[in-house]
């Protein structure tokens, strides 16, 4: 939450500090009770991830999308062969739940269901599962470098994220907010473990900055990093064509090599976009 001197007359005069604290607060109740919940199969995965200590993951929060987080996982194994993947799935259904492990497993990918997650706010859902994983996975782990994608972000090329983390603690994709605040994007985000591992990491939003999803690391991690000595992954709308010769699509691109589909979790307009896709990735995979 911002500082009380940072809102104006009019929002001091209709006490909305006092609202956006109220806020917090819940959030900060929902997100305590939240990552003191267990999963079922919760220790049984962290036994089968006690060989990744020291290496490399990346956490995908799957929400009820099979048929994407089958060409995500397929094109990992293409071009991301320098992080192990583990997805945690967060949908509503139980059935698109058991789609999804058996996904997981035809791709050979770990895969863990959350404690149920009964919330409809989808920055809220989203922020809750990543500060579960972190908290109860990652910082068991302890790997080397770590992050997270949104579960419709497609690899098209190689990259080395790893890279960029030998050279700064964080990498991604900045996401600016008001008054000079900024945090790194939920959907691509990386982070040197060795450097800040240890911290109380709370990926919840913090809107009264106009941050999204993970706005909350802000007084915990980002307000101490200097965004001028960092490098952030570049975002670019570029026309995708097919071989068919269909309708071409803008597509948002991410660090040159990913795409981002976009809009298919709690907001799902993937039926509109699936015919598209699905001729793309069978031209490369």
């Amino acid at each position: 939450m911002r500082k009380i001197s940072e809102y104006g007359l009019n929002e001091l005069a209709q006490l909305t500090f006092v609202k956006d604290f109220l806020k917090e607060k819940r959030n900060d109740f929902m997100f305590r009770r939240y990552i003191g919940k267990a999963a079922s199969q919760e220790k049984d995965f962290l036994d089968r991830c006690k060989a990744l200590a020291g290496g490399n993951i990346i956490s995908i929060i799957a929400f009820e999308q099979p048929l994407v987080l089958g060409w995500l996982l397929a094109l990992c194994k293409v071009y991301l062969s320098e992080f192990e993947i583990l997805v945690f799935d967060n949908s509503l259904r139980s059935e698109l739940r058991k789609d999804i492990e058996e996904v997981c497993r035809k791709h050979g990918a770990r895969y863990l269901a959350l404690p149920p997650n009964r919330t409809r706010h989808v920055n809220r859902s989203h922020g809750l599962a990543m500060s579960w994983v972190y908290h109860r996975i990652v910082r068991h782990i302890k790997p080397r470098y770590f992050g997270y994608l949104d579960h419709d972000m497609l690899p098209i090329g190689n990259i080395s994220i790893i890279d960029k983390l030998q050279r700064q603690p964080v990498y991604g994709v900045a996401n600016p907010g008001n008054n000079n605040y900024w945090n790194l994007w939920a959907g691509y985000c990386f982070f040197d473990y060795a450097q800040i591992g240890e911290r109380p990491l709370n990926f919840l939003y913090d809107f009264t900055r106009y941050l999204d999803t993970g706005g909350r690391n802000w007084d915990v991690l980002y307000k101490g990093l200097d965004i001028k000595n960092l490098d952030f992954a570049p975002l670019a709308d570029r026309e995708i064509k097919l071989e068919s010769g269909a309708t071409a699509r803008t597509v948002q691109f991410v660090d040159d090599q990913w795409i981002h589909i976009g809009g298919i979790s709690y907001n799902n307009n993937f039926d509109e976009k699936r015919v598209f896709f699905t001729e793309y990735v069978s031209q490369m995979i």
